[in-house]
């Protein structure tokens, strides 16, 4: 190999402490060492590292490289990779690499290469850094701004063809634990911040603190325009390990769920909200009003609404207790429209008195005789009916009686009462009915030829279906065998039972 093929081959210098030891290099390699006379520089020849001649210090010239604590300058030396062989210390190194690549290839400006040979000891721990970067400005008393930056990068691509441009790229695998960066940033700090390319002053930055606490926080230092969207190609999984996840506005939690519960809060008041539970197997969904009972729930869809029980049961409660419809459009549950159906019976005739005697409906013809004048000649209501008897007015469904009412005029101006009596037949079994009265017997001191009203009213008075009621009049003035009359229409009124 001639010289100058050696010179060509030059690409790779390596630098030694003291000479270069021949089992390393290639053919035409270059080296620099630096022993106590200095730097000297070799080339890889017959096998052999062949030292060529000391290089010059131009310590005054101010130009070069600091190499140790002096400045030097490698005179007429051309490379396309330094590679160090031992650390090297210096004051400030400078690269600056012009490549003419125009095929495939990559080029490095500065290459390190960290290679770790021996085994690590046993109980002992080797940490391998490929670059160790201090930056340290607190020990003057500064005055003005200070900036530290402990590594400044600034990577331009081209706009020409198709081209990608990465400030940094990170591959970290083989250990048990791997970690792309770790930083370690007083808390407080923010551990990124990443600003935008049109207005430094609109940024977004994360911090981590005490208890691992990490704050995500975007600025738009002009308006409130800094949103924050999260577009992900799959699902998105909150998961919190004490069950609470809350969504504020402004600092206010407007959304709070966890384990068991979401609430949505009023935006201004914050003590009223709606909320919906789930605790055991059932589900609640409950409004709060702090001040008052305003905490309405409306549900407007555009469209139906279904309410699908599993159990068939959709149960209405006022406060927890029974629920009573007060409007037209009031939902009207089942014990609702059973519990009001009402029973109104109605007739009219002409009803007997004379003496003090009880008379009652026609015995034969029943109600609908034109003349009540039928009377067992006794001023004692009724304990009995006889079997023989129409039953007068037969109740169609099992119901309450709530209330009572006569109204019509008395051909003479008399003391008059009035009673309801009812019983239960023993249908198919003779056998009297026995009575008891509804309620309580009504009195009037009639005015003749004007009408006039006997009534109860807020009663409660349980019967079956087939049960009979015998209305009873008489007077109790006046106990001659003249007859008197009452010309009338009643009506009873009852609630049906569910």
């Amino acid at each position: 190999m001639s010289n100058r093929e050696a010179v060509y081959r030059a690409r790779k210098p390596y630098f030694f402490q003291g000479p270069p030891p021949n089992s390393s290099g290639q053919e035409g390699d270059f080296a620099i060492s630096k022993d106590i006379k200095g730097l000297s520089l070799y080339v890889k020849y017959l096998k052999k590292w062949q030292r060529v001649s000391g290089l010059e210090s131009q310590t005054q010239k101010g130009q070069g490289k600091y190499i140790g604590a002096e400045k030097k300058t490698f005179k007429s030396l051309e490379t396309d990779e330094v590679v160090s062989k031992k650390n090297i210390k210096a004051r400030n190194i400078v690269s600056s690499y012009n490549h003419r690549e125009t095929k495939n290839s990559t080029t490095r400006g500065v290459d390190v290469d960290v290679t770790q040979l021996n085994a690590t000891a046993s109980g002992q721990e080797v940490n391998s850094i490929g670059i160790d970067v201090d930056v340290d400005t607190s020990t003057p008393t500064n005055i003005g701004m200070t900036t530290t930056t402990g590594l400044d990068v600034y990577a331009k691509g081209s706009a020409a063809g198709g081209s990608n441009a990465y400030g940094m790229t990170v591959k970290v695998d083989g250990a048990d634990t791997n970690t792309g960066i770790y930083m370690n940033i007083d808390d407080g700090g923010r551990d990124i911040r990443m600003v935008s390319s049109a207005d430094t002053g609109d940024y977004c930055t994360i911090a981590t603190g005490a208890n691992g606490a990490t704050t995500i926080a975007t600025i738009d230092d002009d308006a409130a325009a800094a949103n924050f969207t999260l577009d992900i190609d799959g699902d998105i999984i909150l998961d919190s390990d004490n069950g609470s996840v809350d969504i504020k506005d402004g600092g206010s939690t407007r959304y709070s769920f966890d384990t068991d519960r979401f609430r949505m809060l009023n935006s201004t008041l914050f003590g009223n909200y709606i909320e919906i539970t789930s605790q055991g197997p059932g589900k609640t969904i409950a409004t709060n009003d702090v001040a008052a009972a305003a905490a309405h729930l409306t549900i407007d869809t555009d469209g139906d609404i279904t309410l699908d029980a599993a159990t068939g049961n959709i149960i209405c409660l006022s406060d927890g207790s029974t629920y009573t419809p007060t409007a037209s459009n009031h939902v009207a549950d089942k014990g609702y429209v059973d519990g009001t159906r009402k029973w109104h019976f109605n007739t009219g005739s002409r009803w007997y008195t004379r003496y003090d005697n009880w008379y009652f409906p026609s015995v034969a013809y029943g109600i609908n005789s034109v003349n009540w004048n039928s009377s067992l000649s006794s001023a004692i209501l009724p304990i009995a009916w006889n079997d023989a008897y129409n039953p007068c007015i037969v109740v169609p469904e099992d119901c309450k009686i709530n209330s009572y009412h006569f109204y019509g005029n008395f051909t003479s101006s008399q003391t008059y009462q009035v009673a309801l009596m009812k019983g239960s037949p023993s249908y198919g079994s003779a056998g009297n009915t026995t009575l008891s009265q509804i309620g309580a017997t009504q009195e009037l001191a009639a005015t003749a030829s004007i009408y006039n009203k006997l009534e109860q009213t807020g009663l409660s008075v349980s019967l079956s279906a087939g049960d009979i009621i015998i209305p009873c009049l008489r007077r109790t003035t006046t106990d001659t065998s003249t007859y008197y009359y009452f010309e009338f229409a009643m009506n009873i009124v009852g609630t049906l039972s569910p």
